[in-house]
């Protein structure tokens, strides 16, 4: 039997700056060309404005070089690691979407929220690129609400650069919320091959508009969704998380070792395509 005592915040944050100390946390947004292999490796580890800006990257302008480059280079695999990516932005996942696609897609069906007694929806403004100024509700039938002008109901397809290659995204129990979604999408409408094993967050449904609360004591943040997103994907009643064609996951001696066997498979696979 362990008694385990709780640590306030402080001590908690101490213990992680002192384990820290010296590391060099690699940015967010990486993208990576081995020509030689005809391949890239694109890493997302968030689709959160708020840390891309922190680390002095825009999701938007990253994406667009990346695809820019594949092209002019003619690189004919990529590889998109989305391990650990706990989401952010759904319209980030939505633009990445859209390299992918030849038509205009439905992207989430529908937005739905409760309202809670007299609170009011209407002004709230919205600040990142491309996001309309207010929230547009209606009343279902359910006595819920729904964002009928939610800015990523439909992808329309980008306008230049396409990606027509191979494509193979890597996820974990971590890819969660929009990154999920974006995952989600890719396995119900393109012919992307999934590696690692199962992804955090639901096929079929997604919850956003998150709020926090910090607990007095601890001062731990407790976040939650005040949302429900259902996703336009190939089977809606499908509630589990994206399975990967290739189940394939670290072992301890990858991680003393500093191999990675989910990013090996991938190049194998890439390999075979000679």
């Amino acid at each position: 039997t362990f008694d385990l005592k709780p640590l306030h915040l402080i001590s908690l944050d101490a213990n992680r700056t002192k384990r820290n100390k010296g590391k060099t946390t690699p940015k967010p947004l990486q993208f990576e060309v081995d020509k030689a292999n005809n391949s890239a490796v694109y890493t997302v580890k968030s689709f959160n404005n708020q840390t891309l800006a922190n680390n002095k990257q825009e999701f938007y302008a990253f994406t667009d070089s990346i695809f820019g480059d594949l092209n002019t280079q003619g690189i004919g695999n990529l590889i998109i690691d989305l391990r650990g990516n706990m989401g952010g932005w759904t319209a980030n996942g939505a633009h990445l979407f859209s390299y992918f696609i030849n038509a205009p897609q439905a992207y989430i069906n529908s937005v739905e929220t409760m309202k809670y007694e007299d609170y009011s929806f209407a002004p709230i403004i919205t600040t990142d690129p491309g996001y309309l100024d207010t929230f547009q509700m209606e009343k279902r039938d359910n006595g819920m609400y729904s964002w009928v002008n939610y800015p990523s109901l439909t992808v329309n397809p980008a306008s230049k650069n396409m990606f027509n290659g191979n494509c193979y995204i890597l996820i974990d129990d971590l890819t969660r919320s929009s990154a999920a979604v974006f995952s989600a999408l890719m396995d119900s409408h393109t012919k992307a091959v999934f590696i690692g094993h199962e992804m955090g967050g639901s096929q079929s449904d997604s919850h956003g508009m998150v709020m926090g609360i910090q607990l007095p004591y601890t001062g731990l943040m407790i976040h939650f969704a005040t949302a429900k997103y259902s996703l336009s994907v190939k089977d809606p009643s499908n509630n589990k998380g994206v399975i990967p064609d290739h189940k394939v996951s670290n072992t301890l001696e990858d991680y003393k070792s500093g191999s990675d066997s989910p990013m090996k498979k991938a190049l194998e696979l890439i390999d075979q395509q000679k």
